[in-house]
């Protein structure tokens, strides 16, 4: 299973829930409703619409992105690079280094640790 494929059931899974938490929501914010006027009612509503928007289909991505050259090399780009880069993950380099996949995880941990402890 790619990716792809993985979006998809999981877009499919939650269109469900998305449709519950529609009902819920025009239920508890609902004008009629005494319920939607109280602080309960408002934070309930935030809640219901936070979850909704995690739970919205957005649609696919087409990239036709096949190739990138950096520094006179050409390399493949896989669709899951492209996606990320559509979706504004930031990119952490190594520099010119080239990490066996032993040591390639612990490098990231240690990288993000650094990244991440305050001073």
């Amino acid at each position: 299973m790619n990716n792809y494929q993985a979006y998809d059931y999981m877009a499919r899974s939650a269109q469900v829930m998305h449709e519950g938490l529609s009902i819920l929501n025009d239920f508890s914010s609902h004008p009629a409703n005494p319920f939607s006027y109280t602080w309960p009612g408002k934070v309930t509503k935030a809640s219901l619409e936070t979850a909704m928007r995690l739970t919205r289909r957005y649609e696919k991505i087409g990239f036709n992105i096949d190739e990138v050259t950096i520094d006179d090399n050409t390399y493949l780009v896989k669709e899951e690079v492209a996606f990320a880069i559509k979706n504004n993950f930031k990119p952490i380099s190594l520099g010119n280094q080239r990490l066996r996949t032993e040591t390639a995880g612990l490098v990231a941990c240690h990288t993000l640790s650094l990244i991440n402890r305050k001073v």
